[in-house]
């Protein structure tokens, strides 16, 4: 069975357990404990709190001491919660780093997940889940009101367009306290982007929420309204220094509809990722007759890499003749060539989606997110 264990660092486990508002803690609880980083990084601020771990992989810990209760537990268990009501009461304090792995949604997930209310502010008819959701769910469950939760999550759950509804009940309905984008590859074996989240079990009152970095503690104060679009930093950064000027509104965006191995196997010429560079080109084709249907780009239009973990926000202008566009190309067209020729010849649209780009390993760039990254007036 593959168990999806990414464990805390140390530093980490650290960093999450000081940005927690609970000065006192009566019991930690850690769902998924691994090797009980997280229960000895509270142990370390709250020492006479009683630590609860569970884990499906029980042999892994080696956390040891005084009031340490460390259990076999699946943290999909439907009945998990009661478990832990029934032997320790509410708890005021939960970690949480839990597997990055996508579960089956069957009958027990979708319990665990209308008992905890989750389950309205989610997508229909998913088939697979995010097991990180279930975990949010089962602490949900225990905590206390007024209770604090402490979590380490994907940049999916952060900033995804998916996962919208989800932000929108934990900012209205929870407090979401700050949100702390850690490095890149924080933890081995992990592509995906990771924050350390921490919640209070209340309704929020007007709270701004705050935003930091893992070597940065000058917060940025966003609303509810911009974090239930996104709640990463260096979005809401990049974003705050930008000027806006609206796209052309005869301005026409759209994507390739061919893979590049589709279209490796035919004869006709194309661009695809690979085919841009670091620095912005000037591309000249022939003209040929396509057959109705192709998504082509042609004189005057500008080509981005839209996906990619190294090559998003590349770009190039078609001067002369038609190609057709691999499905990893968004075409521009209708965009006019002064204005806009200086944004990616400086590298500035480069830069700004790299910052903005969706994704946890490799990046991808929707329309919208190229719409704001063209309307700056940064150069």
């Amino acid at each position: 069975m593959e168990l999806a264990q990414y464990y805390t660092p140390i530093t980490f486990s650290s960093l999450l357990i000081r940005n927690m508002l609970s000065t006192k803690a009566e019991c930690v609880l850690d769902i998924g404990c691994g090797q009980a980083s997280l229960l000895e990084a509270a142990r370390g601020r709250w020492s006479n709190a009683k630590l609860i771990g569970y884990d499906i992989d029980p042999i892994n810990y080696n956390l040891t001491g005084k009031n340490l209760h460390i259990g076999f537990g699946n943290g999909l268990d439907p009945d998990l919660s009661s478990k832990i009501l029934n032997s320790f009461g509410n708890i005021d304090v939960s970690v949480a780093n839990p597997p990055y792995t996508n579960v089956d949604v069957n009958s027990d997930i979708v319990r665990i997940l209308k008992l905890a209310e989750l389950h309205d502010c989610l997508p229909r008819n998913l088939k697979k889940l995010p097991a990180e959701i279930i975990f949010l769910a089962q602490n949900l469950l225990v905590l206390k009101s007024e209770g604090e939760l402490g979590a380490i999550l994907p940049a999916s759950l952060i900033s995804g367009e998916k996962w919208k509804g989800l932000r929108e009940f934990l900012i209205t309905e929870k407090t979401i306290d700050k949100v702390i984008q850690l490095p890149n590859k924080a933890f081995n074996k992990a592509e995906a982007a990771t924050f350390a989240v921490n919640f209070t079990n209340r309704k929020p009152n007007n709270n701004a929420i705050k935003l930091l970095t893992f070597d940065n503690n000058e917060a940025l104060q966003i609303s509810d309204k911009s974090g239930i679009k996104r709640l990463d930093y260096f979005y809401h950064a990049h974003k705050e220094f930008s000027n806006r000027s609206p796209i052309p509104k005869e301005a026409i965006i759209f994507r390739g509809n061919k893979s590049s191995k589709e279209l490796k196997s035919g004869t006709s010429e194309y661009i695809h990722t690979s085919d841009l560079k670091e620095t912005f080109q000037v591309l000249r084709f022939g003209y040929s007759k396509y057959p109705l249907g192709t998504k082509t780009a042609k004189k005057g239009d500008f080509v981005v890499s839209r996906v990619g973990s190294r090559c998003i926000g590349k770009a190039a202008f078609i001067n002369e003749g038609e190609v057709e566009v691999s499905d990893c190309i968004t075409v521009l067209r209708d965009f006019d060539t002064k204005k806009y020729t200086p944004l990616f010849a400086t590298g500035k649209f480069y830069e700004k989606t790299s910052y903005i780009a969706l994704g946890t390993g490799a990046k991808y760039l929707t329309f919208d997110i190229i719409k704001e990254a063209l309307e700056t007036n940064e150069f």
